[in-house]
């Protein structure tokens, strides 16, 4: 009845006049390339009609489940990044990726810093059964296992999340139905998977006089994902869409811990942490569940907006390695940025 309602209401709404749609076959119709021709035609003409675009979003979602390009829609209001399943780059990601984790740990054990690279898996990897109608790519499925075993072949010391991720199915969430990222509760199981780890390694750092810093958790709150971006509503048709997720926000509480420390005083900070978003995020509270499991300070160096391998880069060929004078750097790589493309098309929206 929602998506009749949206046809009606599209086929009399002014604003749709004049636009050439391309014909709806019944095949067309079923596959969602009508869907697809009719965004493109749709837009080409409103561009930045901002109501009238959000009723053609709002049709394309409630009648066949599409997003805007960027988004892959699956089920029960799960939404994927297409980065997810788009691989230009794979033929020689996984390469790149362990030559650079390869140059690193040659920088870091000359300076005898220990190197450890914790791979996050996918989204579609965890959570498969929550796709619909499409199916993730037969070619990403040994990508994960084939970047632990060309960096364990390099001898550098790796964390396989998969396993713990897979554990808490059914009990909580790994990753957000409408974000890229992982969940709170996804980012404490990852920090404790990898104390572990490094403990069974034998590495883990010093904790001297640290005092592990106490966990409370913020109401919890409503929050629209990353990937609702492509699917751009507005508050009319907003109901239509996939419901908000639902954010319990991880505090941190440092209260009896000294004043002096890591990067801003003159004690070293045991262990760096550099990567991604789902590092230096504090609404998913990483580097706080990090400090927490290995019990030492941990100064997040992370970057938003540049990936995994801008960070790294600009810890090594930086000064914060002889600021902090770490015992471990720990790397935190989303395993999908080994085939993706490095930057998005221009003005098209993103991911964070």
């Amino acid at each position: 009845m929602a998506g009749a309602g949206l046809l009606a209401l599209a086929l009399v709404n002014p604003a749709l006049r004049g636009v050439d749609v391309p014909a709806a076959s019944p095949q067309a119709v079923w596959n969602g390339s009508w869907a697809t021709g009719f965004g493109g035609a749709f837009d080409k003409k409103l561009a930045l009609r901002d109501p009238a675009l959000n009723a053609s979003t709002a049709l394309s979602y409630a009648l066949f489940n599409e997003g805007r390009d960027g988004v892959v829609p699956g089920a029960d209001g799960w939404l994927y990044t297409k980065e997810e399943f788009d691989s230009p780059r794979l033929d020689k990601g996984v390469a790149d990726a362990v030559a650079q984790a390869v140059e690193a740990k040659a920088i870091l054990e000359a300076r005898g810093i220990a190197f450890v690279v914790v791979i996050v898996p996918a989204k579609a990897r965890i959570y498969p059964e929550h796709l619909g109608r499409h199916t993730w790519p037969t070619t990403l499925v040994p990508v994960y296992d084939n970047l632990l075993h060309g960096l364990g072949n390099a001898g550098i010391a790796t964390v396989d999340l998969r396993p713990d991720f897979g554990s808490i199915k059914g009990k909580d969430l790994a990753y957000f139905r409408t974000d890229t990222h992982w969940t709170p509760v996804g980012a404490q199981v990852a920090a404790q998977t990898i104390a572990k780890q490094i403990a069974a390694d034998g590495k883990l750092p010093s904790a001297g006089s640290v005092v592990p810093p106490q966990l409370t958790l913020a109401e919890a709150e409503p929050m629209d994902g990353d990937l609702l971006n492509f699917i751009p509503l507005g508050q009319t048709f907003r109901h239509l869409g996939p419901p908000a997720d639902r954010l319990t926000q991880p505090q941190f509480d440092y209260t009896g811990r000294e004043e002096s420390g890591g990067l801003l005083g003159d004690a070293a900070t045991p262990v760096v942490l550099v990567g991604t978003s789902y590092s230096a995020d504090e609404r998913w509270g990483f580097a706080g569940f990090l400090e927490q499991a290995l019990g030492v300070d941990v100064a997040n160096l992370s970057d938003k907006g540049a990936g995994p391998f801008v960070p790294l880069r600009k810890l090594l060929e930086g000064t914060a390695l002889d600021e902090s004078q770490p015992e471990i750097v720990i790397w935190e790589l989303p395993e999908r940025y080994v085939w993706m493309d490095a930057k998005p098309p221009a003005g098209e929206p993103k991911a964070s």
